[in-house]
């Protein structure tokens, strides 16, 4: 029987899009909550968010956020994990009242933070020396060990056209996209569609 993949959409900006990406298949939609070109304000959030049906995961992305970003991001837009791009302790991570996901990197030094450190059932990893977004391709398979001790979201330079091989070469618990379902910076339904289905096949 072949491995259940997960798929998240990360950083939309206008609820058609979540809503595009729900009908695909797409398991969490992600909406940026941190200084980025994708972030969108906590209304726009909760309007984005609203539309995923119960069984979808709604994620928010966070780079060192203060605890209480996290609790009005709960309260406002209905986040239900947190996914933490930045240098958040593992005490950090265990005091939100949501799940949170924490990211890593696979570096020449090996996986930084420590992963073993933190408690968080799903873990994140993504391109090194970036935070997130940046569509850049790298290595995948040296996340493949990663992949073996936790459930694993693989992150980074992935598309409709790579995913299944990044797939094959990690085996991880699901994989997040963001540029590679974008069309000139904006959310490209078709691509949308051919992500889900190629990841899922």
């Amino acid at each position: 029987m072949s491995k259940r993949i997960r798929v998240q959409i990360c950083g939309f900006r206008r609820p058609e899009e979540a809503r595009a990406a729900v009908e695909a298949g797409a398991d969490m939609v992600a909406v940026v909550l941190c200084p980025a070109r994708r972030r969108v304000p906590l209304p726009l959030a909760a309007e984005i968010l609203s539309e995923a049906p119960a069984g979808v995961r709604k994620v928010g992305i966070f780079v060192n956020p203060r605890f209480e970003e996290i609790a009005a991001a709960v309260e406002i837009a209905g986040i239900e994990v947190a996914q933490l791009n930045g240098d958040e302790s593992p005490e950090f991570c265990d005091s939100l009242e949501v799940e949170a996901m924490k990211s890593f990197r696979v570096t020449d030094a090996g996986v930084v933070p420590d992963p073993f450190a933190y408690a968080t059932p799903i873990k994140h990893v993504d391109a090194p020396h970036v935070v997130g977004g940046a569509g850049i391709e790298w290595d995948w398979s040296r996340a493949a060990e990663l992949a073996t001790k936790f459930d694993l979201v693989l992150a980074g330079g992935l598309n409709p056209d790579n995913v299944k091989r990044a797939i094959e070469a990690v085996s991880p618990w699901g994989v997040a996209v963001s540029s590679g379902v974008e069309t000139d910076g904006d959310k490209d339904i078709g691509k949308i569609h051919r992500f889900v289905e190629a990841a899922k096949s």
